[in-house]
């Protein structure tokens, strides 16, 4: 891996410069446009622009424009050096051509990007932040999942069917089910290098409860999304605004976790439409009435798609649990019949199924049975918060009818 320039005097004499070129462009992630003085006097320069605004279209391409000694308010409204080019072109080039040139150069100085101004400090300094730019994108820091993953490769892959990257829409998915944190990481790990930076916010329903929560909830999100880490809001509505203007020069992955009121996402995002296209924003809820009520609200700028994770299956569930049990994908033949009640009473539950299994490793069929006898009357604390979870988020009434039912069992 690494960064290779291209530079015109390399090429081998009697050469397509163009063709060249275009093949070169074609086969990068990622495209720096230097804009220099001079930049749009070179017909060639404004071919490759084109076809680089092209490959971002339909390759997903990352494109990085630096604005070198020259105002970017000139270049992107074709001012100056640059509009007296273009009038140049236009007396000895297709006119077609020349529209394309145009809106290649604005659509390009639309995106954020670096400013070298002439003596102004240290030209390193930009390059460096470029450079550590692109690096962190080829080897964005991951998240960290739990070893023995079983059955989430089919759920990672209808995940990303919905978030679908190559379109260049805004895309909003609500994730809720069983598992569904650990998918949502699963997902940011694997897609997060064709977006410009992302943000994973944990835990997000505790850590909304006061304005100082919130606050750290802004500045958590400003300091993923621009790469640094000594940032500090004043307040809120300072946050919101460098939010609001950050995000709609480049696209990002926001993963907001663990929410149950929409405007826990409000208070970090006021408009999706903020974001740049091609940009996904993944919700994950316990609640799947608070996405379907979003689903169905017309009002809403940006449709809210739904991923619901199921539990796992019966023979996933097997695999799991004798991962922690037995130390192997297969359970042992002495222990199949207590094995399945064990996994019977984790529902389909990872978290429950690698509980078990873990403290039943080495034990006797005897501790086994011991062991499902206890749990009848006592889950184990690690169980007994996990369903705890579901309780309660029931309002009174509806723990009254939970209890009024519980007692026929």
């Amino acid at each position: 891996m690494g960064i290779h320039t291209f530079r015109d005097h390399k090429l081998e004499r009697g050469e397509e410069i163009e063709q060249e070129l275009l093949g070169t462009i074609e086969g990068t992630r990622f495209s720096i446009i230097v804009f220099s003085e001079r930049y749009a006097d070179s017909k060639c320069c404004l071919g490759e622009l084109t076809k680089i605004m092209e490959c971002k279209k339909e390759k997903d391409q990352i494109v990085i424009p630096v604005f070198y000694h020259v105002d970017p308010s000139d270049v992107r409204k074709q001012r100056g050096s640059v509009g007296k080019a273009f009038v140049k072109h236009e007396t000895n080039t297709d006119e077609e051509k020349v529209k394309r040139w145009r809106a290649a150069m604005i659509e390009a100085t639309n995106i954020g990007g670096w400013h070298v101004i002439k003596d102004n400090g240290y030209e390193s300094k930009p390059i460096k932040e470029i450079i550590h730019f692109i690096f962190k994108r080829l080897k964005p820091k991951l998240l960290p999942i739990e070893e023995h993953m079983v059955g989430l490769k089919l759920r990672l892959e209808k995940l990303k069917s919905i978030l679908n990257i190559h379109v260049g829409d805004i895309c909003v998915v609500g994730i809720c089910g069983i598992g569904k944190a650990t998918v949502a990481k699963m997902v940011s790990n694997d897609i997060l290098c064709h977006f410009n930076g992302g943000s994973f916010l944990e835990d997000v329903k505790s850590r909304s409860k006061y304005h100082s929560d919130k606050l750290r909830l802004l500045q958590e999100l400003l300091r993923d999304i621009q790469g640094v880490s000594n940032l500090e809001l004043n307040n809120i509505s300072e946050g919101v605004d460098m939010i609001k203007d950050r995000l709609k020069s480049q696209k990002f992955l926001i993963v907001i976790d663990d929410v149950d009121h929409w405007d826990q996402v409000q208070t970090l995002i006021k408009s999706c439409v903020w974001f740049a296209p091609g940009s996904r924003i993944i919700v994950i809820t316990r609640d799947k009435r608070l996405l379907e009520i979003c689903q169905m609200d017309e009002s809403s700028e940006i449709e809210v798609l739904l991923y619901e994770a199921n539990a796992l299956s019966n023979e996933e569930s097997i695999k799991l649990f004798s991962q922690y049990a037995f130390k192997q994908d297969v359970p042992e033949v002495d222990h199949i019949n207590l094995l399945d009640r064990m996994v019977k009473y984790a529902q389909g539950h990872p978290l429950a199924l690698k509980v078990l299994g873990s403290s039943l490793y080495g034990k006797t069929i005897d501790e086994w049975e011991n062991e499902l006898d206890k749990l009848k009357n006592s889950p184990k604390k690690e169980i007994n918060d996990l369903f705890r979870i579901s309780i309660d988020k029931l309002n009174y009434f509806e723990k009254e009818v939970f209890l009024d039912i519980a007692c026929f069992f």
